[in-house]
């Protein structure tokens, strides 16, 4: 970005920072005509660690963007008010019960397989299955074998015990880290809807519903546990009634207004610190999310040290049908989520709000159902994860088979069958149907894509229209590159109208593909487990058994080998960095566990800085959390060009959203490969619709601090690409005569076609190459001449494609 060798960071630390040109006789040689600062935010991304366990975290991450993926009514209607408030509580119960799931496959992981059945010869494991054998566990694990039942349960609840812990402080080691972060600016926008007051700081919401997730997770662990046949059965029934209670307890809470965020965010503490029982009732709840919370930990504490000193061992029945209580609670966790995504799904279609536009407006996706899709995905990826990873501990250390179907009568029998929950196997079998629809989307988009070729190539008049197209029609090659019907000049040209067609169609069908690869691994899943249910899995061909168990075992080995490759390859680490740019720009709403929301410390760190570059400085700036912000590190404030790439052209809007009146007359902004429009405005409806397009014009043609409606010159233009996979207008589909003082500004790529018999097409940068790109200057100078004079360029970019 700064197109210099050598930078020095002048703000944040090494996570995320203020960088400028730097060498040892000055700032470096000027590029463009006006001082260059970047900020890159890559080290929240692109952590190798971190990265490597978001991945398993990426279930839970989906139940947060369907929060923001949610459509609302902005004309306020109290009954859609109320079917949208419903919706999110549903929505907050769904992400409770993909904690207990992914904390539940832990259990059935370590204290089912590896614990409880896995026993060896004399030491009191279940081992009167009709033959003996000894643990096929590693070595160094010896001592772990040689213990009796209770221990080795005990000791395995409290490994999950550890691991839930260590997913809780992490959590809540993200919450300071990233909500925690609070700008003092106060936004001037009174209409766009991330230009709120406390949008970016989801501090309290996180905390409170940490507290929940924190007693469900421990609470799923006690209940495993707690069904286990005990010596003492009173302590058995406490411990039972104890998980229970918590179960309730954090439900009700979770349906409640005040761990919902949007609720929190209108009314936050220090706007109701006036009324003293409102604020005494705040402050009460979130000690009762932490009370719940501590509540799980203890019962579970006392179910680990009773399953060493009181567990009693069953009969020869209950040991061949594996761990009591473990197919039923999992057969339980998958009801209850499908109930409450059936719940979900039919308020959604209730309270879509009818969505209106600008002519020719891309549609949302899905028609507007996104949300139901999102949330499906979570219970489905932390199902197949499940599945992934219980199937292949059993078939590590023995031979899995579903719950409730007995050892195959075989000669020789097989080895150490281990039971595993049929819900294992019903994720596990949706993958057949997975791969047949992906396959059949394949064929489709290829159909599609050869149609929107030929008519961008000029071989069909007729446009591609219907249902397949969700966006306005597009000008033919020969109208952006005129010229002769020259063999060779032809060739370039249908060159060039594949690559345009090819990255045209995918993004488009994003969500119609989602949609249709989530359906079809959630029809599988059903078709399973109705057939393992009904006792009919026994009569699926053999063949079948094997294509699952070698999809099951092929997708877990991926699974490890891109853990792998995101913490050792840095060109993997970028692409899931990328991947959660996008899918963690959304605050934790819904799931406190998922991955943490950098944008939450991204845009009040931008704000600050933007603030003291102007010199409109407000605030305390002796505060820690303005400390970057404030001088020295700031030297000859004047204007400032937010400049925003890729991922940075949907942040730099959102920055301009949060600026103080003071400041917004001496800001100007250069997007370039925004996704604003043709992905977030289809995905999140709510926050990127034409209205907030003609709010943030508004906000940016403003001329003085005074100015209450923006009637000046529009500082804001949108380099667009037909090539660009990924980028695409904000607000009208650029023509080849595009009109020099609209916000999207079309820019050739290839340049040029020439047409020479010996020439090849000229490269096609697609997505890349921005900063030296000659429309990037040139859109940005005009931006610049409707600036005060001292412009400052605050580049800003994910740290991953720039």
């Amino acid at each position: 970005m700064l197109e210099h060798p050598n930078s020095l960071q002048v703000g944040g630390d090494a996570k995320a920072g203020f960088y400028r040109r730097w060498s040892p006789d000055g700032g470096g040689r000027l590029a463009v005509p006006w001082r260059l600062e970047a900020y890159s935010w890559g080290g929240l991304t692109e952590n190798p660690i971190s990265s490597a366990f978001w991945l398993v975290l990426a279930p839970l991450m989906t139940y947060n963007v369907a929060h923001f993926a949610l459509t609302r009514d902005r004309a306020g209607s109290p009954q859609w008010r109320d079917r949208y408030g419903l919706s999110r509580a549903v929505l907050r119960v769904l992400a409770l019960a993909g904690t207990a799931q992914l904390i539940f496959s832990a259990v059935i992981a370590l204290v089912s397989t590896v614990a409880w059945q896995d026993g060896a010869p004399g030491t009191g494991g279940p081992v009167q299955r009709g033959h003996d054998y000894a643990s096929t566990l590693p070595t160094w694990l010896g001592f772990f074998t040689n213990l009796d039942t209770g221990s080795r349960v005990g000791l395995a609840l409290t490994a999950v015990a550890l691991l839930t812990a260590v997913l809780i402080l992490l959590s809540r080691w993200t919450v300071q880290e990233y909500e925690g972060r609070r700008t003092r600016a106060e936004p001037d926008s009174t209409t766009l809807l991330l230009g709120q007051a406390g949008f970016w700081h989801g501090h309290a919401t996180a905390n409170r519903q940490l507290g929940l997730h924190s007693g469900v997770a421990a609470a799923v662990v006690a209940l495993a546990g707690a069904l286990l046949p005990s010596r003492w059965p009173a302590l058995r029934t406490v411990e039972l009634v104890a998980a229970g209670l918590v179960f309730v307890a954090a439900v009700v809470v979770s349906l409640t207004s005040f761990v919902d965020r949007d609720w929190l965010r209108a009314n936050p503490p220090d706007r109701v610190g006036q009324h003293r029982s409102v604020l005494r009732r705040l402050r009460s709840v979130e000690w009762a999310c932490w009370a719940i919370g501590a509540l799980g930990i203890v019962d579970l504490a006392v179910v680990a040290a009773s399953c060493h000193w009181a567990l009693q061992m069953p009969g020869t029945a209950d040991a061949d049908a594996g761990m009591p209580g473990v197919s039923g609670t999992s057969g339980f966790i998958l009801g209850v989520q499908g109930a409450l995504l059936v719940i979900f799904a039919v308020l959604v279609v209730l309270s879509r709000a009818a969505l209106t536009g600008r002519a020719g407006s891309p549609r949302p996706f899905v028609r507007g159902n996104l949300a139901t899709v999102l949330a499906l995905l979570g219970v489905l990826l932390g199902g197949l994860l499940s599945s992934a990873v219980n199937l292949a501990v059993a078939g590590a250390l023995g031979t899995p088979r579903p719950s409730g179907y007995p050892v195959p009568a075989t000669k020789p029998p097989p080895a150490h069958p281990l039971v595993v929950p049929r819900e294992a196997y019903a994720f596990a079998s949706s993958l057949l149907l997975g791969v047949a629809a992906a396959l059949g989307l394949g064929a489709y988009l290829y159909w599609c894509y050869r149609r929107v070729r030929r008519y961008l190539s000029g071989r069909t008049t007729t446009y591609p229209s219907g249902r397949n197209t969700e966006t306005p029609k597009k000008a033919p090659i020969a109208s952006w590159y005129p010229g002769s019907d020259g063999r060779d000049y032809e060739r370039h040209r249908k060159e060039v109208a594949r690559i345009w067609a090819r990255n045209w169609v995918l993004p488009n069908h994003a969500g119609a593909c989602a949609a249709a690869v989530a359906l079809s691994l959630a029809v599988g899943v059903l078709v399973a487990e109705a057939l393992l249910w009904t006792r009919q899995w026994s009569a699926v061909p053999d063949v079948v058994g094997r294509s699952t168990a070698a999809v099951t075992a092929a997708a877990a080995l991926a699974l490890v080998n891109e853990l792998r490759r995101v913490y050792s390859d840095v060109a993997t680490r970028r692409t899931v960095g990328a991947l959660w740019d996008v899918g963690t720009y959304c605050p934790r709403a819904a799931s406190p566990l998922a991955p943490p929301c950098y944008a939450e410390r991204a845009i009040p760190e931008l704000v600050d800085r933007v603030v003291a570059l102007t010199g409109a400085t407000s605030g305390d700036a002796s505060d820690r959390s303005r400390q970057d912000a404030a001088p020295p590190n700031v030297a000859r404030p004047g204007s400032v060009l937010i400049t925003g790439y890729s991922q940075g052209a949907t942040l730099a809007p959102t920055v301009v959203a949060q600026l103080p009146r003071e400041v917004l007359p001496k800001v100007g902004l250069l997007t370039m490969a925004s996704a604003l429009r043709r992905l977030y405005g289809r995905a999140f409806p709510a926050y990127f619709a034409d209205a907030d397009i003609d709010g943030w014009k508004t906000l940016l043609s403003r001329v003085t601090d005074d100015q209450d409606a923006g009637n000046g010159p529009v500082r804001w233009r949108n380099v667009v690409r037909n090539s660009d996979y990924i980028g695409g207008w904000v607000e009208s589909e650029p023509i080849p005569a595009a009109d020099p003082t609209a916000v999207d500004s079309p820019c050739l790529d290839p340049a040029a076609i020439i047409e020479d018999t010996q020439s090849q097409v000229p490269p096609v940068h697609q997505h890349s190459d921005w900063w030296q790109d000659v429309c990037t200057e040139e859109s940005a100078r005009q931006v610049i001449k409707h600036l005060p004079a001292g412009a400052i360029s605050a580049a800003d970019d994910s740290g991953v494609d720039g």
